[in-house]
């Protein structure tokens, strides 16, 4: 599910999935104009840090979403269906398009 949750960032609103696995730890993913945090574990990422994501092809049994850091380590993040991943697959896209624009 998607929520809005603040709309205060000046570069996009926060928006909120749940029902999110890491490492068998289940949380929030909440995505901001300057970062990406998992309630799970109260990881927070910077999107400066973050170098590129990947998702799950479609044949693939779950909805996987793969955080690349720029200094080649990785996070997943298992959601809880397919339109959720497709969702913050374009959410994180318009977000780092955003970041890399900004001067």
């Amino acid at each position: 599910m998607v929520m809005d949750v603040d709309e205060e960032t000046s570069s996009a609103s926060n928006t909120s999935y749940e029902q999110v696995l890491a490492k068998k730890t289940e949380g929030k993913l909440i995505l901001t104009g300057e970062s990406l945090t998992f309630t799970g574990d109260s990881s927070v990422l910077s999107w400066t840090d973050v170098s590129k994501h990947q998702v799950s092809p479609v044949q693939y049994p779950k909805a996987m979403l793969k955080i690349i850091l720029n200094d080649g380590k990785s996070i997943t993040y298992q959601l809880p269906s397919r339109p959720e991943l497709e969702r913050i697959r374009k959410d994180i896209n318009q977000r780092l398009q955003a970041i890399r624009s900004t001067p």
